[in-house]
């Protein structure tokens, strides 16, 4: 029976580490190989905004699965979506694109951009624990918050007003595929395509957005975000964001919030209810 990748909420996790949930056969089946825990950048995050006790709870607990069987870090929503498009892009011009490479063997690799507070020969080789105390003091977190405030597509309530008022989809999809291949895209040889008002015009007259799983997964959330009640900001800033383990691992599972937004969205495909993770752990037997 081949392997499946599955990405827990991080409500789960806590649960876990908690031991609120039924964990040993959660951890028989990884020691086993029939499943292999996802961890993301954004678990850090959520993890690093805890109380001390939880958030070391937590981080030892995601350490000890780690040793039972090493866990594959996802890369970021944003690379991937970016990696979809462009190489959707190229396929519309008759090129082969390069596949895309969703996840990683450690932390660094898994990150677009230079860590500040990490070096990358150590950093590879640390415990959870002990990124998740980095994460804590460095200085970018407090940036992050408050870039996580001031985003607009996030202004769920005044998208929410507009859906309302004019009842039209706010998602202005010709500006997010504009937004996501830039000026340029740059073939696996190495050649370089500007992206031409031809070009793009002639690429959107036939783009499914289907074809870029992870892409159609966030607009559909956010679309789905402007037909629910409540549900703004801060939360839904790293909800967003776990929806790459959506479109590329096996099994996710996701707060009801998530879920029903993506199913108001009318996403293709939709995670397990954080709820439902007892009785399907339980299944594993």
């Amino acid at each position: 029976m081949a392997s499946q990748t599955v990405y827990l909420d991080s409500a789960l996790w806590f649960n876990l580490a908690e031991d609120q949930t039924s964990r040993e056969v959660f951890e028989t089946s990884i020691s086993s190989g029939s499943l292999i825990p996802v961890l993301s950048f954004i678990h850090l995050t959520e993890f690093s905004r805890r109380r001390q006790f939880e958030r070391l709870q937590v981080a030892n607990y995601v350490d000890r699965i780690n040793a039972i069987c090493p866990i594959l870090w996802s890369k970021g929503l944003a690379t991937i979506t970016e990696a979809e498009v462009k190489n959707a892009f190229l396929a519309s011009l008759g090129i082969e694109p390069a596949p895309i490479v969703v996840f990683a063997n450690n932390f660094i690799d898994a990150m677009t951009k230079p860590v500040g507070w990490a070096d990358k020969v150590d950093i590879t080789t640390q415990r959870v624990s002990t990124i998740v105390e980095r994460l804590r003091r460095t200085p970018s977190t407090p940036k992050y918050l408050e870039y996580r405030k001031s985003v607009p597509v996030f202004d769920i309530p005044g998208l929410r007003n507009l859906r309302q008022s004019k009842g039209k989809v706010y998602i202005d999809l010709p500006l997010c595929v504009r937004d996501t291949l830039g000026k340029a895209v740059t073939t696996p040889k190495g050649l370089k395509f500007d992206v031409t008002k031809g070009l793009l015009d002639r690429f959107l007259s036939k783009f499914k957005p289907n074809t870029c799983p992870a892409f159609s997964l966030a607009l559909a959330f956010l679309d789905g975000w402007s037909k629910s009640d409540g549900g703004e900001m801060p939360s839904i800033f790293e909800d967003f964001f776990h929806l790459m383990a959506l479109a590329y691992c096996d099994i996710m599972f996701a707060d009801g919030q998530t879920c029903e937004a993506l199913k108001k969205g009318r996403a293709f495909k939709k995670p397990m209810p954080n709820a439902k993770f007892p009785g399907w752990a339980n299944s594993l037997v």
